[in-house]
């Protein structure tokens, strides 16, 4: 029939990475970033065509076991993506507290940049065991994300003393809370995060 129209998506089989951390606690360090590191994948290749997603956290990743071993991440829920040629809604929060970048609570323009912010956020969460902030009250986690200092990820956690400086310099590039001070691309980060998986080899 005509103007009949439908839909039609993946069945994603797995689990998000919110249900694992809820019933891991927490990601051992390889696997942590293996992870993100195929998400990272996956924005970039929605950054290609001028996609911010805007909202990325642990509900919003999928994480399959592979049948000969070893995790395969989706990047799920476009459903408040940014396109580069459109305006900001001002005044309209748009994200998830817990992960959102300085540039979402000031409604200024997003883009490939504010998805590693949150990418980072993910990140520290899975190895930590924790977000990066923690409060009472989202209006208290929101005013973290803006001015206070990006947590030091050694410092929660015990690390090898030569994985230790990467990590804390990578988790703090992708969550500076200028986005010029971030990686310019999810590019970068995979290369980062690649350098640090060959170190964590050698160790």
């Amino acid at each position: 029939k005509e103007n009949v129209y439908a839909l039609v998506m993946d069945y994603v089989r797995g689990k998000t990475l919110g249900r694992l951390l809820k019933r891991m606690g927490r990601l051992k360090f390889d696997a942590a970033l293996q992870i993100c590191r195929q998400v990272a994948q996956g924005l970039y290749e929605a950054h290609q065509f001028g996609m911010t997603h805007r909202d990325i956290k642990p509900d919003n990743l999928m994480v399959e076991k592979l049948p000969a071993g070893g995790l395969f991440a989706r990047v799920l829920d476009f459903g408040v993506v940014h396109m580069a040629d459109n305006s900001v809604d001002l005044g309209e929060f748009v994200g998830t507290p817990l992960y959102c970048a300085p540039e979402q609570i000031r409604n200024k323009q997003p883009d490939q940049r504010t998805d590693i912010y949150a990418l980072g956020a993910v990140l520290f969460h899975c190895i930590t065991g924790n977000p990066p902030y923690d409060a009472t009250n989202y209006m208290m986690i929101l005013q973290h994300h803006v001015s206070s200092p990006v947590p030091i990820i050694s410092n929660k956690i015990h690390m090898h003393r030569q994985i230790a400086r990467p990590m804390d310099s990578l988790i703090k590039r992708m969550m500076a809370k200028n986005p010029n001070n971030r990686f310019g691309s999810m590019y970068e980060v995979i290369q980062t995060i690649d350098k640090i998986l060959r170190l964590a080899e050698r160790i």
